[in-house]
């Protein structure tokens, strides 16, 4: 009766388990949204800040250029100012000129959770932020609403807008 009791239970474990491994596999690659997947051009970057002092600068094409790709639950993003007279001369990142991420995504009705997999700044490694997103057209916008945290004082927003050039 034993052996009876352990076989049945061997077969339903047994015939539950694929499915299960089936199922998140399947999961796992096909993340895709496909009102947002494909490749975007820079169009432009709104930075407002509120505090800790009050700012109001744009990046903007045809003097920044960059793309974003959006494939399967990943993403990956570069940013350039296309005259960078001062690549050599600081330390300072922001002076670069450049900036470049890739990792996941999930989307959510009007938000993405992006997860920083690879980026240039090396604090940004793992880290995740969600920002609000908007599809019109061809056109998608991003908003990252920045709240105070000890390692930046920064309050705002910062709004991204990209222009789709491929599905």
């Amino acid at each position: 009766m034993f052996r009876l009791v352990c076989c049945l239970l061997f077969g339903v474990t047994a015939s539950i388990l694929p499915y299960q491994d089936t199922n998140f596999i399947r999961v796992a690659t096909t993340n895709a949204h496909p009102e947002l997947e494909g490749t975007y051009e820079f169009v432009s970057e709104s930075t407002v800040l509120t505090r800790p002092n009050t700012l109001d600068v744009s990046r903007t094409a045809p003097e920044w250029g960059g793309r974003w790709q959006f494939h399967n639950g990943y993403y990956s993003s570069i940013l350039m100012k296309r005259n960078r007279e001062t690549f050599f001369k600081s330390n300072k990142i922001e002076d670069l000129g450049f900036e470049a991420s890739s990792g996941s995504y999930m989307m959510k009705k009007d938000s993405i959770l992006f997860t920083e997999d690879y980026t240039l700044h090396p604090f940004n490694v793992g880290r995740s932020d969600v920002l609000a997103c908007k599809i019109e057209g061809s056109t998608l916008t991003l908003v990252d609403a920045l709240h105070p945290t000890v390692e930046d004082l920064r309050e705002g927003t910062v709004t991204i807008v990209l222009r789709r050039v491929t599905r």
